[in-house]
C-alpha cells in the first residue's frame, strides 16, 4: 500500500491518511491543485511519510502476551472465531467490526489497555461524532463500542489473556440531552390486519410457481396464513414461528406453547389461545379433515420473505405496508389497552425481555399502575372473519401530530376492488 494523497475540493488541499498501516494520522499538504500538482503532492506524500517514520520508535511497545497484535487483527480474529445464531447477527457484526477496523484498526493493542488507553477512545468517540458529512449518531457509535467491547473481552478471557483488563468505554453520547433511539408506537388494527391476511395470495398469481415447485398451492396458502395469524395473536419472535409444529398448539386444551428462545430458557411453557387464534386453528383443521401429524409444520415451516410478501399485500390494498415487527408490538398493545389490561411485568415476560427498558422506550406507553392487573384478559373480542373475496380498505388521513393515535374499527371502509393486473413475475409474490 503507497501513501497516496487526495485532492478535496471543499478546502482546496491535499489530504493524506496514513492512519493504516503506518499509524502516523491524516494530514494536509501544501501543494499545487491538479492535475499540475499532482507529482508535488505525491513527492511531498513521501517526504512526510519518511519524516514521521524516522520519529516513531524502532519498537512497538507490547504487553505480556499481546506479541505484536494491531487492534485489526483483534478484531479479524474475533470475528473469525465466534458462533452467531443467525445471518442477522453475522452480518451486523461484522459490518461493525469493519467500521472499527478502519477507524482504530493501526493502533496496537497494547495503546488501548495502557494509560492511554480511555483517552484513545473518547478522542476515537469525539472524531467520529463530529466529523462533517458522514456524521454518526449516538445509536451508531453505541454499536462500535459493542463490538469493540466484546472483542477487547474475548482477548481477555483464558485461554487466550492477551491483555490483562478490557479499558473503559466512551459514552456514545455526545451530552445527555441526547436521544439513543425515537420512541417507536406504531401498531395495526385487528380489522387492518385481517383484510391484509386474506388478501395474501388471492389472486392466485403463485400457483403454478409453487406447482413447479411441487407444493398444493391451497395447502401453501392455508398454512402462510396461519403463520399469520400465530405472529399476530401471540406476539413471538420469527425464529419461534419457523418452529411452529404439532406441539406447538392443541384445540383440545385450548392453549399453545410459547417459546423465547432468543433471551429466555429453551423451556417453553403453555398460555390460553386467544379467540380469534382458536378459530383459525379450528378452520385449519377443518379444511385439513385429519388432525396434524406428529412433528408436522402446521404453519408451513420457515418463511424467508414474509416481509415481502406482506409489503406487497398491503400495496394492493392500498394500505401502509407493515412487517412481522410492527405485528409484535400490535401485540403489546393490545395487551396493555385490554379490559382489564395485562400487567407491565406479565408484558416483559410475554414478549421475552430481561426487563421492561424495551417495553417503555421502543413499544408503547405503559398505561399508569391503576390501569394495570396482573389478571388481564387474553385479548379483545375478534370481528367476525370474513369470507370470501377480501375488501380493499382504504387509507386513513390522519391529522398532523396524531400519527401514533389508534386507528378505530370504523376507519376500514371496503370499496370497489382494482381489477387484477396480468403479470408473470410470480415468484416476487410467494
Amino acid at each position: 500500500m503507497l501513501p497516496t494523497p487526495r485532492w478535496d475540493p471543499s478546502i482546496a488541499r491535499w489530504r493524506l491518511d496514513l492512519r493504516c498501516p503506518w499509524g502516523a494520522g491524516r494530514h494536509l499538504l501544501d501543494c499545487p491543485p491538479p492535475p499540475s500538482g499532482t507529482i508535488a503532492a505525491v513527492h511531498a506524500a513521501y517526504a512526510l511519510l519518511g519524516r514521521l517514520s524516522a520519529k516513531r520508535p524502532s519498537g512497538q511497545l507490547c504487553l505480556a502476551g499481546t506479541g505484536a497484535r494491531s487492534l485489526a487483527q483483534l478484531l479479524d480474529e474475533y470475528v473469525n472465531a465466534r458462533t452467531y445464531r443467525t445471518a442477522g447477527g453475522r452480518r451486523w457484526v461484522k459490518t461493525t467490526a469493519a467500521c472499527v477496523r478502519h477507524e482504530l484498526g493501526h493502533l496496537p493493542l497494547a495503546e488501548l489497555v495502557g494509560a492511554r488507553g480511555p483517552e484513545i477512545l473518547w478522542a476515537w468517540r469525539d472524531e467520529i461524532r463530529s466529523r462533517p458529512g458522514r456524521r454518526v449518531g449516538p445509536r451508531a457509535m453505541q454499536d462500535r463500542i459493542v463490538v469493540l467491547s466484546m472483542a477487547l473481552r474475548w482477548a481477555s478471557e483464558p485461554p487466550r489473556r492477551w491483555i490483562p483488563c478490557v479499558p473503559s468505554m466512551p459514552d456514545p453520547r455526545i451530552d445527555e440531552s441526547e436521544a439513543m433511539w425515537t420512541p417507536q408506537t406504531r401498531w395495526v388494527e385487528e380489522c387492518t390486519f385481517r383484510t391484509v391476511r386474506d388478501c395474501i395470495f388471492s389472486s392466485g398469481m403463485s400457483a403454478g410457481v409453487l406447482a413447479r415447485l411441487g407444493h398444493d398451492p391451497e395447502d401453501y396458502y392455508a398454512r402462510r396464513r396461519l403463520y399469520l395469524s400465530f405472529a399476530a395473536y401471540t406476539g413471538m419472535r420469527r425464529h419461534d414461528l419457523d418452529l411452529l409444529d404439532d406441539f406447538s398448539a392443541s384445540l383440545e386444551a385450548g392453549c399453545f406453547w410459547r417459546w423465547g428462545r432468543k433471551t429466555s430458557a429453551e423451556e417453553g411453557y403453555p398460555e390460553d389461545m386467544p379467540p380469534p387464534l382458536i378459530s383459525d386453528l379450528k378452520l385449519e383443521r377443518k379444511r385439513l379433515g385429519r388432525p396434524w401429524y406428529r412433528g408436522e409444520p402446521i404453519a408451513g415451516g420457515p418463511w424467508p420473505n414474509v416481509c415481502r410478501v406482506l409489503a406487497a399485500a398491503c400495496r394492493r390494498l392500498g394500505i401502509e405496508p407493515f412487517n412481522l415487527r410492527d405485528l409484535r408490538r400490535s401485540f403489546c398493545y393490545h395487551k396493555a389497552l385490554a379490559t382489564p389490561p395485562v400487567a407491565e411485568e406479565d408484558l416483559v415476560r410475554l414478549m421475552g425481555h430481561a426487563d421492561s427498558r424495551m417495553i417503555r422506550a421502543v413499544y408503547l406507553q405503559i398505561p399508569p399502575a391503576s390501569r394495570r392487573n396482573a389478571a388481564g384478559s387474553a385479548w379483545p373480542t375478534a370481528p367476525a372473519i370474513r369470507t370470501g373475496e377480501p375488501a380493499r380498505v382504504v387509507p386513513i388521513r390522519r391529522a398532523p401530530g396524531t400519527h401514533n393515535a389508534p386507528t378505530r374499527h370504523s376507519d376500514c371502509q371496503p370499496i370497489a376492488k382494482k381489477p387484477e393486473r396480468s403479470t408473470s413475475k410470480c415468484a416476487k409474490t410467494l
